[in-house]
């Protein structure tokens, strides 16, 4: 009979329930850090994108306007501008916008006998383009406390800005030197940026 001396029996150990769920909870608590801060800078990225987006649109609007650029077959008589409707449903964003009859405002329904062939029974709208600003982004304040409406308009060939805000339904005097529009993300978020325009066509982004 042979005996078997000096052999250890290695017993083979594996991973408890307790174990088990806590990797889970590690794997699912890491994995809401990554998500919430990917989450975070995806919003910061549409934010400055939207910021960069709305000051380069400022910039077309002047260089329409410089380059007299026809519209509906006219060149319009204020030249070419932008306007903000905070009031809008769900903020909808920004008009690039042609001053058919030189009041330096947009007109929703129509620039009058100025454009081309349109008539007073039947207007031209003075709406170029319809820019929207993407998921959650949004213009939340104009630097004039209660404005709640902004036409920013370029005329040539200087070209002249004109800058006027609406506060409350009554429009103030096109004689602002500056304007500037907070630009902010969804739900309270902390992050935004504002856009400063003078009257000399100078635009910049600031914090």
């Amino acid at each position: 009979m042979f005996k078997c001396s000096n052999v250890k029996i290695l017993k083979l150990k594996g991973f408890t329930l307790v174990e088990i769920l806590v990797v889970i909870f590690i794997i699912v608590l890491m994995s809401g850090i990554i998500f919430a801060n990917y989450r975070q800078t995806g919003l910061q990225f549409a934010l400055q994108r939207s910021v960069n987006k709305l000051a380069l649109d400022i910039r077309r609007a002047e260089e329409m306007a410089m380059s007299a650029k026809e519209f509906e077959g006219t060149i319009p008589k204020g030249g070419y501008g932008m306007y903000i409707n905070l009031n809008a449903p769900f903020n909808e964003g920004y008009i690039i916008f042609a001053d058919c009859d030189g009041d330096f405002h947009y007109d929703e329904n129509g620039g009058a006998p100025d454009c081309a062939s349109a008539t007073p029974a039947n207007p031209y709208p003075e709406k170029v383009e319809q820019i929207y600003f993407e998921r959650g982004v949004t213009v939340c304040k104009l630097c004039t406390a209660g404005a709640d409406q902004l036409h920013l308009v370029y005329t040539p060939p200087d070209p002249k800005v004109t800058i006027t805000e609406v506060k409350e339904g009554v429009e103030s005097q096109p004689n602002y030197m500056e304007i500037g529009l907070k630009i902010t993300l969804p739900n309270g978020e902390e992050k935004n940026k504002w856009i400063s325009v003078n009257s000399a066509g100078l635009i910049w982004i600031k914090q």
